[in-house]
């Protein structure tokens, strides 16, 4: 291969029959009698397993719990591999794509790959987001192409999730409510004390509904 790794080191859990899931014992049994130093899931949405909801927090925390308390009873490190949503881009972190924001809050270090604004399409950023044992590291560009394959172009000052092409729309300014609709706020504005009868009637004349 071209990146020169020891294949004999290389081992997969065989799913063909049973699916693999994040809470299946079969991955601290594969840790433990092939002493492994390093787990790689890809990508992490795909090994939840069909009953589990990736943005219920009550579905998701022991999960992740538990694969914690794996990672650190055995010294392996286990590396979660998720797609976000391109749509939602970098600034929903916690929602797209990677659901639940207990996923995000379990691991200890999160990374993010994606491409800058007016940046060659080859071009890739490594962003250090979240380093909860040690201090963020720099960010790293590199190139993945056809004709060189991957190489690393260099560290990078840190920059910001916004640095990143995918979802990157203008906000659009929060409409402000049509003044002659909102009337009845003149009842607050104007008076000392409001009567709420009064306040009642101005609000239920512009759509808000009340109980009787």
């Amino acid at each position: 291969m071209e990146a020169e790794a020891d294949l004999e080191r290389v081992l997969v859990i065989d799913d063909r029959d049973t699916p693999l899931t994040l809470a299946d014992e079969r991955i601290a049994r594969a840790i433990r009698e092939n002493n492994a130093r390093l787990v790689i899931i890809d990508p992490v949405q795909a090994f939840l397993g069909a009953d589990v909801d990736m943005n219920r927090a009550n579905e998701v925390r022991p999960i992740f719990r538990s694969l914690g308390d794996i990672a650190q009873a055995t010294g392996c490190a286990i590396v979660l591999i998720g797609h976000l949503n391109k749509a939602a881009g970098t600034q929903s972190t916690y929602r797209g794509g990677l659901g639940s924001i207990d996923i995000t809050a379990a691991v200890r270090s999160l990374l993010f790959i994606g491409k800058l604004k007016d940046s060659p399409p080859t071009t890739r950023v490594l962003i250090h987001e979240k380093s909860s044992l040690a201090p963020p590291g720099q960010s790293l560009a590199f190139s993945l192409g056809d004709e060189k394959g991957f190489e690393w172009i260099g560290g990078l000052m840190t920059l910001p999730l916004t640095s990143f092409l995918p979802g990157q729309t203008p906000q659009r300014p929060r409409a402000r409510p049509h003044r002659r609709k909102c009337s009845f706020w003149n009842c607050l504005q104007t008076e000392s004390v409001c009567r709420v009868q009064s306040w009642k009637r101005q609000s239920m004349s512009v759509g808000f509904p009340h109980a009787p």
